[in-house]
């Protein structure tokens, strides 16, 4: 007997419910944190890491390269876990920082949409390999750096709306 096809819709409903089963399980924990891994990174000025950021230029071969016409997003949020957006797709995962700028991000799930504008889909690759790169971040006013452990600038970013970061993949 042939097994019947799964409609579009019940085939994205599926992906969703799995996504969201899987989002849960990376950010769920069963036992208690006895460390302080999520502390806001912090200048002298006392601003924090935490929050909704838009990306201004990434690191392109040796060269900034400002961002595509639908901009990365990132909020992170104090308990260790960001959502944002590539510019293309839909992204989450965890972050840890000190206050002594040492700043780690491990990106999780992640959408698969088809990106079609050239410049989004260079930001989007430069985003999921650069981001498990980030060692430090520094936030000078409005404006925060992720850096590598050679001190290069992979990201820059501006304080600001994560509007189209409402929804974690």
């Amino acid at each position: 007997m042939r097994r019947p096809r799964l409609t579009r819709t019940a085939r994205l409903a599926f992906f969703a419910v799995a996504a969201v089963a899987f989002v849960a399980a990376a950010c769920g924990s069963s036992s208690p944190s006895t460390s302080s891994t999520t502390t806001p990174t912090t200048t002298s000025s006392g601003e924090g890491v935490d929050g909704p950021w838009t990306l201004t230029s990434y690191l392109s071969g040796s060269a900034q390269t400002p961002a595509a016409a639908a901009p990365a997003t990132i909020d992170l949020v104090d308990s260790g876990t960001f959502t944002g957006s590539t510019g293309c797709n839909l992204i989450a995962g965890a972050w840890t920082g000190s206050a002594d700028g040492s700043f780690t991000i491990t990106p999780g799930p992640t959408t698969l949409m088809a990106c079609g504008d050239p410049a989004g889909q260079a930001q989007e690759q430069a985003l999921t390999t650069g981001l498990p790169k980030v060692t430090d971040a520094i936030v000078d006013g409005t404006t925060l750096t992720m850096n590598d452990a050679s001190g290069a600038a992979l990201f820059t970013w501006t304080k600001g709306s994560t509007a189209s970061t409402s929804s974690a993949p």
